[in-house]
C-alpha cells in the first residue's frame, strides 16, 4: 500500500505510533515470529485502524470521492456516514475491517493488563483465560489483516476497471458510465491552466447532414436499426446493429437539445435493454465494437465532460471496445474522444473512429 502526504498527515501518524506501542505488548503473546514480526504486525494494526483513506493519491483521485465520477460510489461500496467522521474509512469493506479491528485492539489490551494484574492474585483463573484469549486474537488480527488486504485489492482492481469497462451491480455493460478518467486532479497548479481538451474536433458545415448521413451511411455498411427510445420529450436514441462471423458492431445515435447528468443512467439504461433484446448468449462471448455519438447544442454535463475534458483518454477493454462523441450542433463540430496514451487498443481506436468519420462524410485519416 503506497501512501502519500494527502493521506498521512501528523496527527494520523501520531494515531499509528500510539496504536502500535499500545498494541506491541499484546502481539508478545504471538509463538511465530520474531521482535520485529510483531512490531510490524502493531504498526498494521495502528494503520488500519487510523488511515482513513487508501491507495495511491497519484493513481486513484476519485476512489475516495462521494460521486457518480467515483466507480465505487455508483457501485454503492461508499459509507455515507463516514463523511460525518472524522477517523472512519469511506468504504464500507475497509470499514468494517477496521471497526473490528479497533473492537478487537481494547479488548486485547484490557486482556492483557487483567492478565498481568491477576496473573499472581486469587482470580489467577481469569488471568488463564485472559491469555488464550490474546493468543486468539493475535490469530485474529491475523486474519483481519489478510482479510483487508484481500478487500482493498478487490475494491482497487473494481476501481481501474471500472474505467476500461463497468458492469453495475447488475452485471450489464454500462458504456456510457466513466468515459474518461481526469488526472488533472493532481497535475500542479501551473498545468491546471493548460485546455482541457481530451477530444479531437472535426468541423462540419451548417448544412452538412452530419445526423443523416450517419445513420444511412451505416445502414448502407451492413447495419440494421434495432431499437429507438425516447428521452422524455427530450430527445431520443437510435441503436443499430451489425452482426459478423466473429464480432459484433453497435452503433447509437443520441439526439437531445441538452445533455445532462441524469441522461448517463438513461443511456444505460437503454443499451441495458438493447443488449437483453438484440445480443445472444453466444454473441456476448464475441469482440463488441460499440460507437456511441450524441448530437446536441450544449454540452455541460459530466457525460460531455468526460467525452471532451477528461485528460487521460479513452480506456478500452478486451473485447468490449466502445468510442463516445459529440456532434455540437451550435458550432458544428464532432468531437471524438481521444483514446489514452495507455491504451493498448490504439489500432482498434483508429479503425472505430475512423468508421465514424467516414460515416460522417468526413476524411478517414485519424
Amino acid at each position: 500500500m503506497v501512501f502519500s502526504i494527502e493521506y498521512i498527515n501528523i496527527p494520523t501518524l501520531i494515531a499509528i505510533i500510539v496504536i502500535a506501542y499500545l498494541m506491541d505488548d499484546v502481539f508478545l503473546f504471538m509463538k511465530l515470529g520474531n521482535d520485529t514480526t510483531k512490531q510490524l504486525m502493531a504498526t498494521a494494526v495502528g494503520c488500519i485502524i487510523a488511515v482513513r483513506k487508501f491507495g495511491s493519491l497519484r493513481f486513484e483521485p476519485f476512489a475516495n470521492r462521494f460521486g457518480e465520477e467515483n466507480p465505487l460510489y455508483a457501485m454503492g461500496f461508499m459509507r455515507e456516514k463516514s463523511q460525518k467522521s472524522k477517523w472512519a474509512t469511506y468504504q464500507r469493506g475497509i470499514f468494517f475491517w477496521q471497526a473490528v479491528t479497533l473492537v478487537l485492539a481494547i479488548m486485547s489490551k484490557i486482556a492483557f493488563i487483567l492478565s498481568q494484574r491477576l496473573v499472581f492474585s486469587d482470580f489467577e483463573i481469569v488471568a488463564v483465560y485472559m491469555c488464550s484469549f490474546l493468543r486468539i486474537s493475535c490469530v485474529s488480527f491475523v486474519v483481519i489483516l489478510v482479510g483487508y488486504v484481500v478487500t482493498w485489492s478487490y475494491y482497487m482492481v473494481t476501481y481501474h476497471r471500472s474505467f476500461r469497462y463497468y458492469a453495475g451491480r447488475d452485471k450489464v455493460w454500462k458504456p456510457f458510465s466513466f468515459v474518461g478518467q481526469d488526472h488533472y486532479y493532481v497535475w500542479p497548479n501551473e498545468l491546471k491552466v493548460l485546455p482541457r481538451t481530451c477530444a479531437s474536433t472535426y468541423p462540419y458545415e451548417e448544412d452538412g447532414n452530419v445526423k443523416e448521413n450517419i445513420k444511412n451511411f451505416c445502414v448502407s455498411d451492413g447495419y440494421e436499426k434495432a431499437c429507438e427510445f425516447n428521452f422524455s420529450d427530450q430527445g431520443n436514441a437510435v441503436f443499430y446493429k451489425k452482426a459478423g462471423a466473429s464480432e459484433i458492431h453497435i452503433l447509437s445515435v443520441i439526439e437531445t437539445e441538452t445533455l445532462k447528468d441524469e441522461h448517463t443512467k438513461q443511456l444505460n439504461d437503454f443499451f441495458g435493454e438493447f443488449w437483453r433484446d438484440n445480443i445472444g448468449k453466444e454473441e456476448e462471448k464475441q469482440p463488441i465494437y460499440f460507437t456511441f455519438v450524441i448530437f446536441c447544442r450544449r454540452t455541460d454535463s459530466l457525460l460531455a465532460k468526460q467525452i471532451l475534458e477528461e485528460a487521460n483518454g479513452l480506456l478500452m477493454y478486451r473485447n468490449r471496445y466502445r468510442l463516445g462523441a459529440i456532434f455540437n450542433e451550435k458550432s458544428g463540430e464532432l468531437n471524438i474522444k481521444q483514446v489514452s496514451p495507455k491504451s493498448h487498443y490504439k489500432n482498434i481506436y483508429r479503425k472505430m473512429s475512423g468508421e465514424l468519420r467516414r460515416f460522417a462524410g468526413g476524411d478517414t485519416e485519424i
